[in-house]
């Protein structure tokens, strides 16, 4: 079975480049479990997971950047990045195949399946085509000596880095705790700042918000097993949840803002396929109003979960 990020134990008498460890180290193991099933199924979770576990370290690296030694971050990023944008590419076009153009042959009339049934297979085939093609190469990535070298480079890194003794590492007087008070709040601030520039005609507006709470969200369940958004119960604390609804909302946005672009390349100059991508998006744009009527409320909701995180309490 695919499987998700599990909590992050950290406690407060840890030093924060201890913490960066456990984090970047659970990352990379949550990168491994997702590994075979990635390769080895059909199942799209599994590279899904993998591209999750990237994104959190990521994440981490950005938290933690203000303690990394210089030439640190880089050589992480750079490393990763060819991976990042191919397990990107299949997760894309899984979501344009299963979410956006599949339920619209599904839920067809027969009077629409008469006229529009064989336009949408072919966009459909289209579609899956490139999705075969890019999996394809995401496989022939993820079972290269490269992945593996990533791998090793990642693990060497965070070894020597534990060891490092040298005048760049923070001093022992800076408590976890407190670095990561003062991480949340720029963080949240950032996602304040977003929300005000965010303008629902302008998708980049709406895609930086989108990267800004998933940053938040990441940064808050890494320091959750020390204040009082720990997240084992059942119940998620409201930031958490409010933060991961809206991201779903910019999330589904982003992928119909997307979805016009692919699909109008695969149409070309076919005339029935350009129907095919009228009719799509003709089909979805009633749930593109009522996202937008649910984004505004959601703002408002976490407008008010911001305000408190200024007083989140670090035990």
């Amino acid at each position: 079975q695919p499987v998700k990020a599990a909590d992050v134990s950290l406690t407060s008498n840890l030093s924060p480049l201890a913490a960066f460890r456990s984090i970047a180290l659970a990352c990379l193991e949550h990168l491994q479990q997702n590994y075979h099933g990635a390769l080895h199924t059909e199942d799209p979770e599994y590279i899904h997971q993998m591209r999750v576990a990237m994104r959190r370290l990521r994440a981490a690296l950005r938290v933690f950047s203000p303690l990394l030694p210089p030439g640190f971050i880089s050589p992480l990023k750079e490393v990763f990045t060819p991976l990042m944008v191919q397990l990107g590419q299949v997760r894309d076009l899984d979501v344009l195949y299963a979410n956006i153009a599949a339920p619209v042959l599904d839920e067809m009339t027969k009077k629409q399946r008469d006229t529009h049934k064989a336009p949408l297979i072919a966009m459909l085939a289209a579609i899956h085509q490139h999705r075969q093609q890019a999996r394809n190469q995401a496989i022939a990535l993820l079972d290269s000596p490269a992945y593996g070298h990533a791998l090793l480079i990642a693990l060497q890194a965070l070894h020597q880095q534990e060891t490092d003794s040298s005048s760049s590492a923070p001093p022992r007087s800076l408590k976890l705790p407190r670095f990561a008070a003062k991480r949340l709040h720029s963080t949240g601030q950032h996602v304040a700042r977003r929300m005000r520039a965010m303008h629902h005609e302008h998708p980049a507006s709406l895609h930086a918000l989108r990267i800004a709470i998933k940053r938040l969200r990441y940064a808050l369940e890494f320091f959750s097993s020390f204040t009082e958004l720990k997240t084992g119960s059942k119940k998620q604390p409201p930031i958490l949840r409010q933060l991961t609804h809206l991201q779903d909302i910019l999330g589904q946005l982003n992928d119909l803002s997307q979805a016009g672009n692919w699909l109008m390349a695969y149409a070309g100059q076919d005339a029935s396929l350009r129907a095919a991508v009228t009719l799509i998006g003709h089909w979805h744009g009633a749930r593109h109003a009522q996202l937008l009527a649910g984004l505004a409320l959601a703002l408002r909701r976490l407008e008010k979960q911001l305000e408190k995180l200024a007083t989140l309490k670090l035990y």
